[in-house]
């Protein structure tokens, strides 16, 4: 690291802790930074926590907790994640079973590969659902094979927009599974092209699990675009950046100008130095060899929305991020695409109709004309 990049993160820190309540901060120090820290506000602190997906962390944490409602909602945060992810891991090895009859090629991704794989205990890593990856063009089929043995999911007949990523949710026993046709909305600017994850793909070993997933290097950067994807969508967890402290041991081995050539090669430097930022800020050290570039450091205000969006701890804000169907329309070929993505938008997937279906779509104009024009904005600010 070069002393003005040192130089930018130092600052960008001090402005991130300026936002932060006392408990969130010795949250944070407890969990990302290994420090033995007295938490203020307990109740507070572990709330916070938990809504980040760290609560069961603070269990072997060498954080000192006097109350004894404190404690117990941390052993209850860790047993609950427990119970949960012992019934998930169940579900996984059943979806294995009955694609692998069926020859679909699959991978595992997000808190469902790393809770196993990479966390000293899966019991640590909070998940609501498992997230399985399918080759290209065999989603639907995946889906209808869940569903004919006992998964109990959508009854009328399936098609895939444009831009969505995974089909409708499917309930087996309680656990929600997501099928993926890709990894991120299809017409999403930053993005890794299936047939190079199914390409590079490996087995994740750890004790007597093993469980497909993309490669380390893909991995990561995924983690990565994930988070950002959800922060310009108006939701953040800690959790997430955890995931990427405990999968960054894998990229050790490799060579950090190689690491920025694969992510010039996908185009990801944007979403990478975000998440590479915000984990410096959390621990006070860079990702092993981790891909940045100075241009796409965050501003003032982005880091002071960062801060906001763990306080809320939610994965995304209810509201429509207008910069990302901006963005999937301009990325999408053809007008028909970019048709298909606008009028999905304004009936909200084609669930609305007659008067709903009329009023959501002039809130949805009008809140994109009030992006367009604070965008415009902006820029003549900076100008």
């Amino acid at each position: 690291m070069n002393n003005s990049n040192q130089h930018k993160l130092d600052e960008l820190s001090a402005i991130f802790y300026k936002q932060l309540l006392p408990y969130e901060l010795a949250v944070i120090k407890t969990i990302f930074q290994s420090q033995t820290t007295d938490l203020d506000s307990e109740n507070e602190a572990i709330t916070y926590a938990i809504s980040n997906g760290l609560g069961p962390l603070l269990k072997n944490s060498s954080c000192n907790i006097s109350e004894e409602k404190a404690q117990s909602k941390i052993q209850k945060a860790y047993f609950t994640t427990l119970l949960k992810n012992t019934h998930l891991y169940s579900t996984i090895e059943w979806i294995r079973s009955l694609l692998d009859q069926n020859e679909i090629k699959y991978i595992f991704i997000k808190g469902s590969l790393l809770a196993f794989t990479r966390y000293e205990d899966s019991a640590l890593r909070p998940m609501s659902d498992i997230d399985v990856l399918i080759e290209s063009g065999k989603a639907i089929e995946a889906y209808k094979i869940l569903k004919a043995n006992g998964a109990r999911g959508q009854d009328q007949e399936l098609s895939v927009a444009d831009n969505d990523h995974h089909l409708p949710s499917l309930m087996h026993i309680n656990t929600m599974i997501e099928v993926h046709r890709t990894l991120l909305p299809v017409n999403a600017k930053f993005n890794i092209p299936l047939d190079d994850l199914f390409d590079h793909s490996c087995i994740w070993n750890k004790d007597k699990i093993a469980l497909p997933g993309p490669d380390v290097i893909l991995s990561a950067f995924y983690v990565a675009t994930h988070l950002y994807y959800t922060y310009l969508r108006g939701g953040l967890r800690l959790s997430w950046f955890y995931d990427l402290k405990v999968c960054s041991g894998d990229l050790i081995g490799f060579n950090a100008e190689d690491l920025f050539s694969k992510a010039q090669k996908y185009n990801l430097l944007k979403p990478l130095t975000f998440a590479g930022t915000i984990y410096y800020c959390l621990s006070g050290e860079e990702l092993p060899n981790w891909p940045m570039a100075e241009e796409y450091h965050l501003d003032k205000t982005e880091i002071k929305r960062v801060a906001k969006s763990f306080r809320a701890g939610t994965q995304q804000n209810t509201s429509e991020s207008y910069q990302l169907i901006f963005e999937q329309i301009r990325e999408a070929r053809g007008l028909k695409s970019k048709f298909n993505i606008a009028t999905s938008r304004l009936s909200n997937k084609g669930q609305l109709k007659g008067f709903k279906l009329i009023n959501h779509s002039a809130l949805v104009t009008y809140r994109m004309f009030g992006y367009l024009i604070n965008t415009a904005l902006k820029k003549l600010k900076l100008k």
